[in-house]
This record gives structure tokens, C-alpha cells and sequence, in this order.
């Protein structure tokens, strides 16, 4: 399967002729993509201009980035959550809390 980046090549190109009164499937064939292919692109960028269409890559890529991060944070809190549990337990035992998370006096 190819992989198309939005230069404003295939992706714009198929759609601005298609706007322009040919027919699909030559569109289609001259681009090299499938009509599912096409009739994907033009639901997700059907109404946009080149530079708007960079922009929401861009954006979504910034969101998965945040959303990983968010994730590794969410876990680094867990963590030290079940941590600060194990302390808790062990100093109303009285135990020696420096020993059980391998931490140096």
C-alpha cells in the first residue's frame, strides 16, 4: 500500500480535477490510487486548501504526542502511587522503608 504525504500532490491534485468535470476513474488511474482511495481522501479533505490540510497533519501529530506523553505520565503517577503504598504499609509495621525500594540512606 502507498503512503502518500500531503505535498499538495496526488491527494489535492485527484481532488481539484475531479472538481473540474472528469471522469473518476481517469483521475484515478492518472494518480495511481484506487476510487475507495479517493472517495477517502475527498471525505477527510474534501473542503480544504493545501496549507489547511498541512495544518491538520500537524495538529494530529501534536496530539498524539501529547497523548503519549499524558500516558507515560499517568503511568510514572501509578507507580509511584503503589510506592508510597509499599512505604506507608511498612512504616506502621515499623519496618525499614529504605530497604524495600532499594533506596541509599
Amino acid at each position: 500500500m502507498k503512503i502518500y504525504n500531503l505535498k499538495g500532490g496526488p491527494v489535492f491534485g485527484g481532488l481539484t480535477l475531479s472538481s473540474q468535470g472528469r471522469n473518476l476513474p481517469e483521475i484515478c488511474r492518472e494518480i495511481g490510487v484506487t476510487t475507495n482511495t479517493y472517495y477517502r481522501w475527498r471525505k477527510e479533505y474534501g473542503g480544504m486548501q493545501v496549507n489547511q490540510a498541512k495544518r491538520l497533519k500537524e495538529l494530529e501529530r501534536e496530539n498524539s504526542r501529547l497523548k503519549r506523553a499524558v500516558a507515560d505520565l499517568t503511568l510514572d503517577n501509578l507507580i509511584l502511587k503503589e510506592a508510597s503504598e509499599i512505604c506507608e504499609r511498612r512504616f506502621e509495621y515499623g519496618l525499614n522503608t529504605t530497604t524495600i525500594l532499594n533506596i541509599a540512606p
